[in-house]
């Protein structure tokens, strides 16, 4: 079991903002700080890469395969493109 310390946190909502929050409360039955605890998990699951380092690392497989590089050999030779392309970088 995982235990997490909270902080208190103030947020300011709009009127019907609130409104419609408590009665979702009130459909779900649980309370204001649950379902806006909710809503942040929801945001950062959707978000991985600014996700808290207490999220799981299994968060970050949401970014593979996001980007193409065009090269076939990227995940072998990785280091010698980077290396290339810090020092294309350096050069005037």
């Amino acid at each position: 079991m995982v235990l997490y310390t909270q902080q208190p946190v103030s947020v300011y909502l709009r009127q019907d903002q609130l409104d419609a929050l408590q009665a979702i409360t009130t459909t779900r039955g649980v309370s204001l700080d649950e379902l806006i605890q909710q809503g942040v998990d929801s945001v950062l699951q959707a978000d991985p890469l600014t996700a808290p380092d207490t999220a799981p690392p299994a968060s970050l497989r949401g970014i593979i395969g996001l980007f193409h590089s065009g090269l076939g050999d990227l995940s072998i030779h990785h280091d010698q493109y980077l290396a290339e392309v810090l020092e294309a970088e350096r050069e005037p």
